[in-house]
Parts: C-alpha cells; structure tokens; sequence
C-alpha cells in the first residue's frame, strides 16, 4: 500500500541590508546640489522643503531616519527625523546670509546601516520672481567656493 505523510513546514525569510537609500527629491542641479528658493519672510514652523527617500529593503532595514548635518547656520532649519520635512526654526534676519546650504543624512535602521546624503542650497529671496538667473548663479558661487 503507498504511503504518505503530512508536515508543516515554516519558512522565514530574513532581509539582509543590502541596499542604500536612494534619494528621489529633491533632485540635484548638475549633480551636486538641489536649489530651492525661500521667502525671507517665512515665518517660523514653516514647510520649506522634504527629502523623499526610499530603500528597497524591507522591514526594518528599509524604514528610514533623517538628520541634519552640516548647515550655513544650524539656528534656521530643523529636519523632521521621521519624515525629512525641513522647516525653517525662526524668522530670516537682515544679517542672515542670502544663500543657506544644507546637508542631510539619510539613513537606513538595519544593522550596519547604510546611509547617503542630500545637498540643499536655499537662495532666502525677498521677492521669488525670476529665480532661474538667481539660481545658476548660486549653484556656480557654491562650486567655486567648494573649490
């Protein structure tokens, strides 16, 4: 007679982290930094800008934190660790410098975790009207003085 038996069988499946986080905005200017304008007016608390990242990870190797690194002033901007909002963290003085330049780490919560990171060059504009002349400017300033 044919015999036959019956077993249970679990299978997990570990994500290893093996990948980085990709930044989807904001892009990149001639592959060195996004430009982004900013009314000198902004009031404190407000919205200025998010980091858009993903992680083709899954699990807790894909969940993702941000943090600010190095900033012109670090008293103006604030990132959200949760969800890459930048916002700015009081009003823009007169002595505040016109161009603001911010670099954000995105990180990965694996174990080992892998990281990139984000160039942000905010122009503080008193009036936003033509702004494209405004910004290659400010992205050629940028490179020259990185030089």
């Amino acid at each position: 007679p044919p015999l036959s038996s019956t077993v249970k069988v679990n299978v997990v499946i570990l994500d290893q982290n093996d990948n980085v986080p990709v930044i989807l905005s904001p892009r990149p200017n001639n592959g060195s930094a996004a430009l982004q304008t900013v009314r000198r007016t902004a009031d404190a608390g407000q919205l200025v800008s998010k980091i858009i990242a993903t992680d083709a990870d899954s699990g807790q190797n894909a969940k993702l934190s941000y943090k600010l690194l190095q900033a012109t002033d670090p008293t103006l901007f604030k990132v959200a660790v949760h969800t890459g909002e930048i916002r700015t963290t009081r009003r823009f003085g007169e002595r505040d410098a016109s161009k603001q330049r911010l670099l954000i780490l995105v990180k990965d919560n694996g174990q080992a975790s892998l990281s990139a990171t984000a160039t942000i060059i905010f122009s503080i504009m008193d009036i936003i009207t033509d702004i494209l002349p405004e910004i290659s400017n400010l992205s050629e300033n940028t490179q020259e003085n990185s030089s």
